[in-house]
């Protein structure tokens, strides 16, 4: 592996380093080791054989592939498409702020739905990232493992994705720019920041024992740095609570 720095070096606080190592250390404990020895899931056609086409059939077929990855049954899960933002207001903000995606546990037939931003549904790595990190409010939010009212809800959720091995996309898609018409804007998606990724999948790649990831050639240049930098930090320093698995 080729690092960019010569000495080790971490890009997050120590409080968001403690939180992402207990996080993940109670994963284990919640989920076992199955999640996180399985194949790490990369943007190749191996894992994703179908073209994402801009229909609610689409994104169904989408959401069933993810399930296998994810451990969630399918048949569990309705799916539908929500409405983009107004084009002026987003031209205005230079800012999407709109969810990519919504949950919702229905309680009488014990059902969970997920809606899908149809604004996204034209760029695959976008979708994907939106569909596992519903998927993992079912596991978090629908299995009550956490509730809404706990303060890091939205970020366990993130984080949880990297430990199914999902975590390439959601890390690719949390900041990006965009040329339109009026100038370049900006979007940001996800609550982890692309610091506190690049950590996540540094120790995601420690606890399983490999020290040369094949599929950090995959990340984009940002979270790739800051995942290769944090990962020569873990071997040189061995400063962490996580252990192999």
């Amino acid at each position: 592996m080729t690092f960019f720095s010569s000495k080790p070096k971490l890009h997050i606080s120590l409080e968001d380093k403690v939180w992402i190592e207990d996080s993940l250390l109670w994963f284990l404990e919640e989920f076992g080791r199955e999640p996180l020895l399985a194949k790490t899931i990369i943007p190749t056609k191996e894992f994703f054989p179908l073209p994402l086409i801009n229909t609610l059939e689409s994104v169904k077929d989408m959401v069933t592939i993810i399930c296998s990855y994810m451990k969630v049954n399918p048949k569990e899960i309705e799916v539908s498409l929500l409405s983009g933002i107004d084009p002026l207001h987003k031209q205005i903000s230079h800012k999407d702020n709109t969810p990519g995606g919504t949950f919702q546990k229905k309680m009488k037939s014990n059902m969970y739905q997920i809606e899908i931003n149809e604004k996204n549904t034209s760029n695959l790595i976008k979708t994907i990232a939106t569909i596992s990190h519903e998927l993992c409010h079912v596991h978090l939010h629908g299995q009550n493992r956490i509730t809404r009212e706990e303060p890091d809800h939205e970020h366990l959720t993130d984080l949880l994705k990297v430990f199914f091995g999902m975590g390439i996309f959601n890390a690719n898609s949390t900041f990006s720019f965009q040329q339109h018409e009026n100038g370049w804007q900006h979007s940001s998606s996800g609550y982890l920041s692309e610091q506190m990724f690049g950590y996540a999948l540094a120790c995601y790649s420690w606890m399983r024992g490999d020290f040369n990831p094949t599929w950090i050639k995959y990340l984009d240049l940002n979270v790739k740095t800051y995942c290769q930098d944090s990962l020569e930090y873990l071997i040189e320093t061995q400063d962490t609570a996580l252990k192999k698995v």
